[in-house]
């Protein structure tokens, strides 16, 4: 829900299979009520019913959801209001340790920390964002962030730094062309980032 809305690619591998095993394994009301809330699959109309009073998760998920509304509404009237509201979200991402809307997250932060020249802090989210695709072997998503923090370096003037950037989102394009031969947009955006690291140095 979290990348459909923010327009990111959520390149969990096999993440609509894990999502339906896990469901029927945990048989957990709250896991259903907010599948049923959150998807953005056409044509889903039938909704879980609420949890229990005594389970807060769901009350944190819908706070959640309107945070992340709130950030995105302000994400170009006032990126201070933006800020405010994704920190909310990853307060309660980290509560309920939900990883992959944790990274898209600190990428959105770090994009608002970025308009605003607060370069040290977008860096910081940046690297947050980068470290939790990778656990997730989101090779897209992370090649994404690394091109983010190899512009945020070269503008800052760390240009060996930026290069370094540049590369790794190479790589992981190149991971991605790897998986599928027939996947030339890849090799395309990995030309495009090794281009970007050679025009750093």
């Amino acid at each position: 829900w979290a990348s459909h809305s923010s327009g990111r690619p959520a390149d969990v591998k096999n993440i609509t299979a894990v999502i339906k095993a896990l469901t029927r394994e945990l048989n957990d009301p709250a896991v259903d009520w907010s599948i049923s809330v959150f998807t953005t699959t056409q044509g889903r109309t039938k909704i879980a019913a609420v949890p229990s009073l005594g389970d807060e998760r769901a009350s944190m998920l819908s706070e959640l959801r309107v945070h992340w509304a709130t950030a995105s509404e302000y994400r170009d009237k006032s990126p201070i209001q933006a800020e405010s509201a994704l920190r909310s979200v990853l307060d309660i991402c980290q509560r309920l340790r939900l990883d992959i809307t944790r990274a898209l997250t600190q990428k959105e932060l770090g994009d608002r920390y970025y308009e605003m020249s607060r370069f040290h802090e977008a860096e910081m989210s940046y690297n947050w964002s980068i470290w939790l695709f990778l656990l997730y072997d989101c090779s897209m998503s992370s090649a994404t962030v690394y091109d983010d923090l190899g512009a945020l370096n070269a503008e800052i003037g760390r240009y060996s730094k930026a290069t370094e950037n540049y590369t790794m989102a190479a790589q992981q394009w190149m991971l991605l062309a790897g998986q599928d031969p027939s996947g030339y947009r890849y090799r395309d955006f990995a030309g495009q980032e090794y281009m970007k690291a050679g025009d750093a140095l």
